[in-house]
């Protein structure tokens, strides 16, 4: 069954980004704080996919609206 979306909806989902996005730096922050010294390629990583993700969400958001 085709769900119906609203404005609301699509207000909701970014605020839910921007509240997802502000934790996982959050996160990768006190990975990153908490490792004395040079970060590891993991925590490079981490620090990396927490950027990728907060621009595929800003992407996904920004072509959602060319397609209304």
């Amino acid at each position: 069954m085709e769900q119906e979306l609203t404005d609301h909806d699509v207000i909701e989902l970014e605020r839910r980004a921007r509240e997802m996005t502000s934790l996982i730096f959050a996160l990768s922050e006190k990975r990153i704080k908490a490792h004395p010294g040079l970060p590891t390629p993991e925590l490079t990583a981490l620090a990396a996919s927490a950027m990728s993700l907060q621009k595929a969400l800003a992407a996904f958001l920004a072509i959602e609206k060319l397609c209304e």
